[in-house]
């Protein structure tokens, strides 16, 4: 008896429910365009705003990770480095070095704040940088040719000068060649090929 009551509590539910969504149904109103259109152009002004935003934020900041130094030049000239120490015997020079007096020197790592499109970041490894060199012919004293494959190590102490001394890492590694291999040239002349060889 009591499950029959209870059988007969759900139907009276579920009749109830069909009823009423029957005339929710009925008193639902057609769907505007133009609110549809008005909800749509207020989404894409939204969108709009926060990719403007996000580009702003961008022209108007850049960051120094952990790896890098950074130069900031306006209209090609020097106003700014961000280093790792400033007490570094290479920046101390620097800061006596007239050229230079109206740099602003930094130490740290994270987001700074530049003037867009006037100011222009170049940034620079901090990291000690390997350089494999390509295997080059060499004269021994006794005349006997060898082929000579060597590496050279060597780190960015002073983004300025670098910057305005060499420019980038490629012209950097030119001139290791060429400082490298003349050495080396004039060294190994020096020598018979069996003490190398030794």
């Amino acid at each position: 008896m009591l499950t029959k009551g209870r059988t007969e509590l759900v139907m009276d539910n579920m009749n109830d429910f069909k009823q009423q969504f029957k005339s929710q149904q009925k008193q639902t109103t057609p769907v505007n365009p133009d609110k549809i259109k008005n909800l749509l152009k207020g989404l894409a002004i939204t969108v709009a705003a926060i990719v403007v935003v996000f580009i702003l934020f961008g022209s108007f900041t850049f960051t120094v990770d952990e790896t890098q130094q950074a130069v900031v030049t306006q209209f090609d000239r020097i106003i700014r480095i961000i280093v790792d120490d400033v007490n570094a015997p290479s920046i101390q020079a620097l800061k006596e070095d007239p050229r230079y007096a109206d740099v602003k020197i930094q130490q740290g790592k994270g987001l700074f704040l530049k003037v867009p499109f006037i100011q222009q970041v170049k940034h620079f490894s901090n990291k000690l940088i390997s350089y494999d060199t390509s295997a080059e012919e060499v004269t021994t004293l006794d005349k006997k040719t060898i082929f000579i494959d060597n590496f050279a190590k060597w780190k960015i102490t002073n983004p300025a000068t670098f910057m305005v001394n060499i420019g980038t890492q490629g012209v950097a590694h030119q001139r290791i060649d060429e400082v490298i291999y003349s050495k080396m040239r004039e060294e190994i002349g020096r020598v018979d090929a069996h003490i190398l060889i030794a």
